[in-house]
């Protein structure tokens, strides 16, 4: 079979950046041992020449779309035009069409090919991905976890006729002989960075986004120093630190929050280290955080993290509040709470948790080869269908639930995309918590109704 995938954002022969392109990578190059495989990304000043990641995995960075997000479609309309040309001209020799985290608003040029078009969702958040959803002309759409799909079954699930019927939840696959415990490596990183016997490191190993947690981070590390505990932040530099002036202002603004609450000398900056190395990252970590209120779709940082035996906390936050659910050794709490969050961490140091039993669970809940054969099945099986019927009807119904995106806390419920909570009494957490419930004629279920909170039972 060939198939011809599509990055919107540039993939490299020596690193990766980010889950979506590492779950491409692993995917592509496993399907290539059997199939032939072309890669179109979009190209930079660094990365303009084709290059094999195996045999039969041609990488072709040759689409001129802006490299860096958000605005990968502020280009000259010219080069939009040699974009569409490119990727007409490949789809021609492939057999399928494969849109890694979509993006890709005109797949409807395609359609005329008559050969399956298939999409993959890495999140349901940015409004690129939003609104690839809402497009039509994918035959399939893999996404990453069931949050996902519910997410999308009570918003625009409801445009097209037999819409989620094309949704296939693939869950993330984790290689748990990549990621594993290294303590030969936490030696080696932890003298390396001039950690100290003791001294507890706490590591953030997400990009430079205040949503991914580094305010709540911060506070952390500032409240468990108060208790005695010997922490350190340990922050990993993006590796385009070099080449993008608004990453090096990204960490100078982390640097200046740490300054002003007396923390600078507590934290450490480690430069970029590639993808094989991460497992030695996390082992030299005692524990890695994930506080950010950043809407996961999977959350593989936290999931690797205790597969390399690294404990975790983190908060509930869209599907992490599923993934990580009764881990030992991974400690939820409800974002912004950073009061459970010290205690946690005051646990860890005092007790490092057994971190066996949540290894375990993870390899058999998230397992690497069956996320790389149900990719394979999907491309091999893909066909052409017709495009949807459009209906735009909102679902009705005399039953409502708590919507997907919504957690229902000990003082109300929180909301993924408003980033907030809402305190609610405990007999209106009790009525939330039956699973259904009716609305007419209870003008708060009403109200949380027109704010989105609960969605019909459909």
């Amino acid at each position: 079979m060939k198939l011809l995938a599509v990055s919107i954002v540039p993939i490299y022969k020596d690193h990766v950046e980010g889950g979506a392109q590492k779950i491409l990578m692993e995917v592509l190059r496993d399907f290539a041992g059997q199939h032939e495989v072309r890669l179109l990304c979009t190209q930079r000043s660094d990365n303009r020449k084709p290059f094999n990641l195996c045999k039969d995995l041609k990488v072709l960075p040759v689409l001129k779309f802006r490299p860096h997000w958000p605005f990968p479609y502020m280009i000259n309309p010219r080069d939009l035009l040699d974009i569409i040309s490119k990727i007409r001209r490949e789809a021609e020799w492939a057999d399928a069409i494969f849109f890694n985290s979509d993006g890709i608003y005109f797949k409807h040029l395609l359609r005329g090919l008559k050969k399956p078009l298939i999409t993959s969702l890495h999140d349901f958040l940015y409004p690129m991905s939003i609104t690839s959803a809402i497009l039509p002309e994918a035959d399939k759409v893999i996404v990453p976890s069931g949050y996902v799909k519910e997410c999308i079954r009570h918003s625009i699930g409801g445009l097209y006729r037999g819409y989620m019927d094309r949704i296939v939840v693939i869950n993330c696959g984790v290689d748990h002989k990549v990621f594993s415990r290294d303590e030969a490596g936490r030696t080696a990183l932890r003298a390396e960075m001039g950690l100290k016997s003791g001294e507890f490191c706490m590591l953030f190993p997400h990009r430079p986004d205040h949503s991914k947690g580094i305010p709540e981070s911060i506070k952390l590390l500032v409240r468990l120093r108060a208790k005695g505990v010997p922490a350190k932040l340990l922050f990993l530099k993006h590796v385009d630190i070099k080449t993008r002036p608004e990453l090096l202002e990204d960490y100078q603004q982390i640097e200046s929050e740490l300054k002003a609450c007396g923390m600078l000398e507590h934290a450490l900056f480690r430069d970029w280290l590639p993808y094989g190395r991460m497992r030695s990252v996390y082992s030299a970590a005692d524990v890695t955080l994930n506080l950010g209120n950043f809407v996961e779709s999977f959350g593989l940082a936290p999931v690797e993290s205790a597969l390399c035996g690294t404990p975790v906390i983190a908060s509930r936050v869209g599907c992490l509040r599923h993934n990580l659910k009764d881990l030992p050794g991974v400690f939820l709490h409800e974002y912004g709470d950073i009061r459970t969050a010290v205690r946690a961490g005051e646990h860890i140091y005092s007790r490092r948790p057994d971190m066996r039993a949540a290894r375990e669970k993870l390899r058999k809940e998230f397992p690497f080869k069956g996320m790389l054969d149900r990719y394979s099945s999907e491309f091999i099986n893909a066909v052409v269908r017709p495009v949807p019927v459009a209906v735009c009807q909102q679902p009705t119904a005399m039953r409502y639930r708590l919507a997907p995106w919504c957690d229902l806390s000990k003082t109300g419920i929180y909301d993924d995309y408003a980033g907030k909570h809402m305190r609610l009494s405990a007999v209106q957490r009790r009525t939330l918590s039956r699973g259904e419930f009716m609305v007419r004629g209870v003008p708060w279920l009403r109200k949380l109704a027109g704010l989105n909170c609960i969605v019909p039972a459909v």
